[in-house]
């Protein structure tokens, strides 16, 4: 049935889908949407809100006259690996756009359903699913690099924290494919394995990452990088971290906004806001429980993950574009609470803290909204909402 609704009407389907999203119609109704927003995307004004998106998919049509080498000499060749072998079926930036939403869905729906697997109707309220599919996958495709690094690392981080697959401390490092400065949150999984129940010592390093929390620790980095690693990797590091690469990201924003791009402003601020309200809320959590439970190490290693992947993102915040980063701790922050939900004897923590709670969902779900209307002149939003994928396809090639 959702199949068929699917085909005929993508978004009802989707929307009737969330019913349950632990079943296969979720993921078929998810991939239809991938498809529909693929082919809705505006892919040539450049001026636009999705100029990120149209820069992306151009570099992976140019990836086509490039040679294998020059493509590995790159240091996130996911890219144009993937655009030089799918330009072997066609250059389209529409085609290379629904492709692109597909495997962006794949990697959202792999770590989604590790943590949905735990879902219990009756434990929390319904909207803290929203806040979870609200902001993805559909709303942050406009980076494309660094969204697919995003989910490929919550993923990797999500088999490694609930299934204990050591398998993905190695996988992880694959992040870097997609997007160089991931490799700021790649002590994660290290960190975590020898500090999961030592909470008070990472107490201790997320308040040094407040006082470190600015650009000369960046510089600071772009030093280690020059004295200790190779030319090719600390020149790709200086892009983020040396003085120069920050002042060049802060002109290509002020530029972009002078072009009538204003979003970028409010999108980051919205991240920002984001970020500090559910970081002040999990360090919150944290105190409390351990007050309350301290030997609780189940509960304990949920917040020393999170609050670790904060930690790291505090560092590398200074850095030009870094705080991107907050994006992913905000979001890995919601999908580690909503399991932590899940667990046994979790539902009287909620009931106490449920204003907490409540809250950090809340905010993730007005960003959401907000976000959407954003990027909503980025799309055609008639043709998403209202048809499907077969008018969609005959409107474009007519």
């Amino acid at each position: 049935m959702i199949f068929l609704l699917s085909l005929l009407w993508p978004m009802g389907a989707y929307i009737y889908s969330l019913r349950d999203v632990r079943t296969k119609g979720f993921v078929v109704a998810s991939l239809f949407m991938a498809i529909m927003l693929g082919l809705t995307v505006e892919v040539y004004a450049f001026s636009g809100y999705n100029s990120d998106i149209i820069r992306n998919l151009q570099r992976a049509a140019d990836a086509q006259y490039y040679t294998w080498i020059q493509i590995f000499l790159e240091k996130d060749f996911f890219l144009s690996v993937s655009g030089k072998l799918l330009c072997m079926i066609s250059d389209n930036l529409r085609f290379l756009a629904v492709c692109y939403y597909i495997l962006y869905t794949i990697l959202f729906l792999l770590g989604f359903r590790i943590i949905i697997q735990k879902y219990e109707q009756h434990r929390v309220p319904k909207y803290f699913i929203y806040a979870l599919f609200l902001i993805t996958p559909f709303t942050f495709f406009n980076s494309l690099r660094f969204a697919f690094g995003t989910f490929y690392f919550i993923w990797c981080m999500l088999e490694i924290f609930f299934n204990q697959r050591k398998l993905f401390y190695g996988l992880i490092l694959l992040t870097l494919i997609f997007h160089f400065s991931f490799f700021i949150l790649l002590p994660l999984p290290f960190l975590y394995f020898y500090l999961k129940n030592k909470i008070k010592i990472v107490w201790c390093i997320f308040i040094m990452s407040l006082i470190f929390q600015t650009a000369s620790t960046s510089t600071m980095i772009n030093k280690f990088a020059e004295n200790n690693l190779s030319k090719s990797v600390s020149s790709t590091v200086s892009i983020y971290a040396s003085e120069d690469g920050r002042e060049t990201m802060i002109a290509n924003y002020e530029d972009a906004s002078k072009k009538g791009n204003d979003n970028r402003k409010v999108s980051r601020f919205l991240v920002d806001v984001r970020a500090y309200v559910i970081m002040s809320g999990v360090v919150l959590l944290s105190l409390l429980l351990y007050r309350k439970n301290h030997k609780d190490k189940k509960a304990t290693s949920y917040f020393t993950l999170i609050i670790l992947l904060f930690s790291l993102a505090n560092i590398v915040a200074s850095a030009s574009n870094g705080e991107r980063f907050y994006h992913v701790t905000s979001l890995f922050s919601l999908y580690m609470l909503f399991a932590f939900l899940m667990e046994d004897g979790a539902i009287k923590i909620y009931h106490k803290y449920k204003y907490i709670f409540n809250t950090l969902f809340i905010v993730g779900i007005l960003y959401g909204v907000v976000f959407i209307y954003i990027s909503r002149i980025g799309y055609s939003f008639i043709e998403l909402f209202f048809s499907n994928v077969i008018f969609t396809v005959i409107g474009n090639i007519i």
